[in-house]
């Protein structure tokens, strides 16, 4: 039996999913939300083996990667493709196992759980390929300059907060600084990973996570600065 739980703000979408899916035997929906915060809790309660999620629901790369911290185990199949090659490599990074078109039948929706919960990453040929030239862009850039970057403490803190979509004001007030401070460490961020805005921040956090995640300056016994 496959736990699902549905999220998406239009009811009418909702409540037939949520039906058609509770008709098939293989299925057992354990929940619905109307939006990423409801749907975060939601998950947070049931534990559900597939969440299909709304894409264009705000915040919806953030939720992704909240729900892959708080529940490891949950497949997050989206629904619609993202327009942008830019936006469709985003989802990946954030933890998408797969994405069902608006224009998908039924079938192809059930199919697409069923392929999620057997931990199959569902990917349309056309956004394989998207996935693949970013691939190869990231593993060109792993050796190039940027490996060498290293970040401050503080610095890979503020990164990780970027990636998980806080602002400059919300990282300020939960880390208890000024936001002008939080402007001088992104700014030192994009110089070290040689970025040219703080949207890229997110990939190069996404790109290093299997590594150090981001290299980090330490001081050694004699103060001179080293890689930690």
């Amino acid at each position: 039996m496959i736990r699902v739980v549905v999220v998406t703000d239009i009811r009418l979408y909702r409540d037939g999913l949520v039906r058609h899916l509770a008709e098939q035997p293989q299925f057992e929906v354990v929940g619905s939300a109307a939006g990423t915060v409801e749907g975060i809790r939601c998950v947070e309660e049931v534990r559900p083996d597939i969440v299909l999620m709304d894409l264009t629901l705000p915040d919806c790369h953030a939720a992704v990667r909240t729900i892959g911290r708080v529940a490891p185990v949950t497949r997050v199949v989206v629904l619609a493709m993202p327009e942008e090659e830019q936006d469709l490599v985003a989802c990946a990074e954030a933890g998408v196992a797969g994405f069902v078109p608006r224009e998908a039948s039924l079938a192809e929706l059930v199919a697409a759980v069923q392929r999620a919960a057997r931990d199959e990453v569902l990917v349309p040929p056309g956004a394989a390929s998207a996935l693949l030239r970013r691939v190869a862009v990231l593993a060109a850039t792993a050796t190039g300059p940027v490996g060498s970057a290293l970040l401050t403490p503080r610095e890979s803190e503020i990164a990780l907060l970027i990636d998980e979509g806080k602002s400059n004001k919300e990282i300020a007030v939960g880390l208890g600084i000024e936001v002008a401070t939080v402007k001088n460490h992104v700014h030192h961020i994009l110089e070290k990973l040689k970025l040219h805005r703080r949207a890229e921040v997110p990939r190069m956090v996404r790109a290093r996570a299997r590594r150090p995640l981001l290299p980090v300056e330490t001081k050694g016994p004699l103060g001179e600065r080293s890689p930690a």
